[in-house]
C-alpha cells in the first residue's frame, strides 16, 4: 500500500513498493540518463508520460525505425487513450510539379475532402 504525506512546502511524498527487478530497472535508467536520483527518473518519466498522453489525445501516432529498417513500424506505447476527433489535415506534395499541398477539411458523411494548395505551412 502506498502512503502519501505532505510537508509544509506542499510537496507530496510517496512511498512506493518496487520489486527487485523494477528497482534495478529504475537504477539502470538513472545511470543511462545521468539522473542524480531515482526521484529524478520518476519525475522525468511522469513528464514524458504526460506529453505522450497529450499527443495521443490529439490523435498522434508514434513510429520507430531500427537501423537497417526500410520503413518505420508503429510503436505501441501501452497507453490506452481514445483520441479526440479533429478535422483532417494532411500535408503532401503535388505529383505534377512537387509543390506543397495541404489537404484539409472534415470528411463528414460525404467522405470528400476539400483540397487547398498552399506554399506556406
Amino acid at each position: 500500500m502506498r502512503k502519501i504525506s505532505r510537508n509544509k512546502a506542499g510537496v507530496k511524498r510517496l512511498n512506493i513498493g518496487l520489486s527487485e527487478r523494477d528497482s534495478a530497472r529504475l537504477s539502470s535508467l538513472a545511470e543511462y540518463t545521468n539522473a542524480s536520483s531515482d526521484t529524478e527518473v520518476i519525475k522525468r518519466a511522469l513528464l514524458t508520460y504526460e506529453a505522450l498522453v497529450e499527443r495521443l489525445i490529439d490523435g498522434a501516432e508514434f513510429y520507430v525505425m531500427d537501423p537497417g529498417d526500410a520503413i518505420p513500424a508503429a510503436l505501441n506505447l501501452l497507453i490506452d487513450i481514445e483520441p479526440t476527433p479533429s478535422p483532417i489535415s494532411i500535408v503532401k506534395t503535388n505529383d505534377e510539379d512537387n509543390t506543397p499541398v495541404k489537404v484539409t477539411g472534415n470528411a463528414g458523411e460525404t467522405g470528400r475532402i476539400k483540397q487547398t494548395a498552399s506554399a506556406s505551412f
